[in-house]
């Protein structure tokens, strides 16, 4: 319904702001070139190499800030995480998977279910 779209969007907002200061840095280490024309420009931020570093080192950091956000509120399997974001299961868990690598999140056995670490 309508408020789940309002707190999905909410949810996204914030992931998002969280994310300004890394972005930032993304923007000013990995993405700031300097082309004489404007053909050159275009051509470097069409390509499939700026493409798969945006994906990279935002748009899964982005997703993985979601996922934060909801296990802060409470506890959440891997099928709760997929249905409330709209990503694959496969997706989650590969999120979940790094998440857990860097000490973010944690299995919780006794709930089956993930929990902030």
């Amino acid at each position: 319904g309508k408020g789940r779209d309002v707190n999905g969007l909410k949810l996204k907002l914030e992931a998002a702001k969280n994310l300004v200061p890394y972005i930032k840095l993304v923007e000013r280490e990995r993405l700031r070139v300097h082309f004489d024309t404007e053909d050159e420009y275009n051509e470097f931020f069409t390509s499939d190499e700026v493409d798969r570093l945006f994906h990279e080192l935002i748009v899964d950091k982005l997703a993985i800030s979601q996922i934060l956000l909801l296990l802060r509120e409470r506890p959440l399997s891997t099928g709760e995480i997929s249905e409330i974001l709209g990503l694959s299961p496969s997706e989650v868990s590969r999120y979940l998977n790094t998440s857990a690598r860097e000490g973010l999140v944690r299995f919780d056995e006794s709930q089956k279910c993930f929990v902030p670490a």
